[in-house]
């Protein structure tokens, strides 16, 4: 009878068998279980991390929330205290004369005044009022401060100076776009 061939192997020989297998054993197991399992760890971790950075950004975003919140009704609350009896546009004529008269008192000389389109919204119109004329800066400065004590329903949308800076009490010409917010209209007068 012949032999079988691992008969014939000699012991280092079944030994270097044998580790070849546990290592090929190992790998297998290192590929098929150990590996997975580590990514699929390192792969929870990185959605843990990823969780506590969302619920600390959405305790940031609460907070925000809480804080605009908070302002708003605080803002509503300052907006019902103050309100403004607004006057229908058809009295544009009226408040021109009085601006007119009161950048006069300051010393202001007007060659325009009109009005323009009124511009309507949901709450209030806008009625705007172009000036232009000629005074001095201190003129036109005093005329500013009057204005914004005087006329609460009213601001400057934009405004032009131009004069000589060497000569800062020489007359410049000024020109001012006001807008004067009116009620809407079809809404009735409280007067």
């Amino acid at each position: 009878m012949n032999a079988s061939p691992v008969t014939r192997l000699t012991t280092w020989q079944i030994n270097v068998v044998g580790v070849l297998v546990c290592a090929a054993l190992t790998a297998g197991t290192w590929v098929t279980t150990v590996q997975p399992l580590r990514a699929r760890r390192a792969a929870a971790a990185a959605r843990r991390q990823e969780l506590d950075e969302r619920g600390q950004e959405a305790k940031r975003l609460a907070a925000r929330v809480r804080q605009t919140t908070a302002r708003l009704a605080t803002v509503r609350k300052e907006q019902e205290e103050v309100r403004l009896n607004l006057q229908p546009a058809a009295r544009v004529n009226q408040r021109i004369a009085e601006v007119t008269a009161s950048a006069a008192q300051c010393g202001l000389e007007l060659s325009d005044v009109r009005p323009g389109r009124a511009v309507v919204g949901q709450r209030h119109a806008v009625q705007p009022i172009e000036m232009s004329g000629t005074g001095s800066f201190p003129a036109a400065v005093q005329f500013m401060r009057a204005f914004h004590r005087t006329f609460d329903d009213s601001g400057f949308e934009a405004f032009e100076l131009a004069g000589n800076p060497a000569a800062p009490g020489a007359p410049g010409s000024f020109h001012f776009r006001i807008h004067w917010y009116v009620q809407p209209p079809g809404t009735a007068s409280a007067e």
